[in-house]
């Protein structure tokens, strides 16, 4: 499943941009959300979510692919995407493809997902 943002929006959406804590904190947008399931006796769980993620770093904008589990507790870089260009749904889609299936194999020996 893929969830696209027509018109990007802020990764933390309770926070105003002027009101924001950190450095960057308000800029933070999201352009993508890909949704992770895991199906288990006929049910389906969200497991996490990817964002393809951007941030004004004063000189640019810089495009990462993020991570958070559903209850959005905590929010983790992927893998940096560069800088100016926006990369297009293929790029982020094979970047999630590697990604899942690292932490797959992780939970397979014996690891977490997460």
């Amino acid at each position: 499943m893929c969830l696209k943002f027509f018109e990007p929006l802020t990764f933390y959406s309770d926070k105003p941009v002027d009101e924001a804590e950190g450095p960057n904190h308000g800029n933070l947008l999201k352009h993508y959300m890909f949704s992770v399931y895991e199906f288990r006796n006929g049910q389906e769980e969200l497991r996490f979510r990817y964002f393809l993620e951007s941030s004004n770093v004063g000189f640019g904008t810089y495009y990462v692919v993020g991570l958070s589990p559903p209850d959005f507790s905590f929010h983790a870089q992927v893998q940096p995407m560069g800088m100016h260009k926006c990369p297009n749904y293929r790029e982020v889609r094979e970047v999630i493809g590697r990604d899942i299936n690292q932490r797959v194999d992780r939970l397979e020996a014996g690891g977490s997902l997460l």
